[in-house]
């Protein structure tokens, strides 16, 4: 009789903790579903006010070009100059246009794109975005891959990977060698291609991997650059047909798996025709 008393107690007890966990997510989950949305209309808000000045900026740039156009030929530092300011103003101006259609809840076009030419470009960003102390970024490229997504989105997700590596890395003064490797998965049932990137850092415990990994990450600000655009990392990787997977190093780091589906050679030739 005690036994089943004490039986009940405990099952009462681990139930009582069950549904008290529930909770505690379910209110986590909507804190954040109201943190997003006033993120989104401040989203929406700056890249409209956004739009105007850089339209603006635009064509000034044009009529600048335009009106120094034989000048140029001959002075290619200043030519050089105003292309690499052209080519920020398209940038900015095509990351607004993605706020946007955030903000607005839109899907964005996919395509088939070749996976390695997109880290490289998120990589170049990254350079060009610390020009003045570029970080030691290596790539291992083993395989040649290509991705149905939309390929604004994937380099940027590439791009806040990179940052939070990079962040991670110097915080604990470890140097920012930052390794991206492109392979196969190996598996002949469910082939797919994986991009890890891995960065020297602090030892993670478990209970940060596993908050990490969570299905809502919401990490404090004061998590040594991982926090960044975690939540964003994953929403761009869901919404791309991705996975992302977080792993420790055991002598201290982080390795990002994020794993693709191989675009079919059907849905390649499709995209080709258009």
């Amino acid at each position: 009789m005690v036994e089943k008393k004490t039986k009940e107690v405990r099952d009462l007890s681990q139930e009582k903790i069950k549904l008290h966990q529930n909770l505690m997510e379910t209110r986590e989950r909507v804190n954040i579903l109201e943190h997003n949305n006033v993120v989104s209309g401040l989203s929406r808000l700056v890249a409209h006010e956004l739009k105007q000045p850089l339209t603006v900026c635009a064509n000034h740039m044009a009529v600048l070009k335009l009106r120094l156009n034989e000048l140029l030929n001959e002075d290619e530092q200043s030519a050089d100059s105003i292309e690499a300011q052209e080519n920020a103003l398209k940038r900015i101006s095509t990351i607004v246009d993605r706020v946007r259609n955030y903000a607005k809840n839109e899907a964005l076009p996919h395509g088939v794109f070749k996976l390695n030419d997109i880290v490289r470009g998120a990589v170049q960003d990254f350079q060009d975005d610390h020009a003045e102390n570029p970080a030691s970024i290596k790539l291992e490229f083993f395989t040649e891959a290509d991705v149905v997504c939309s390929d604004i989105e994937i380099r940027l997700m590439f791009l806040n990977l990179i940052k939070n590596a990079v962040t991670a890395s110097t915080q604990e003064g470890k140097g920012s060698d930052v390794v991206i490797r492109i392979e196969n998965n190996n598996i002949e049932r469910d082939p797919k291609v994986e991009v890890h990137v891995t960065n020297a850092g602090k030892i993670l415990d478990d209970s940060f991997l596993q908050l990490l990994n969570s299905s809502m990450p919401s990490l404090p600000s004061s998590s040594g650059g991982l926090g960044l655009g975690v939540s964003l990392i994953k929403s761009i990787a869901e919404n791309n047909n991705a996975a992302v997977v977080y792993k420790k190093i055991d002598t201290g780091g982080i390795k990002v798996i994020i794993t693709f589906e191989v675009a079919s050679i059907d849905e390649v030739q499709r995209n080709d025709k258009n």
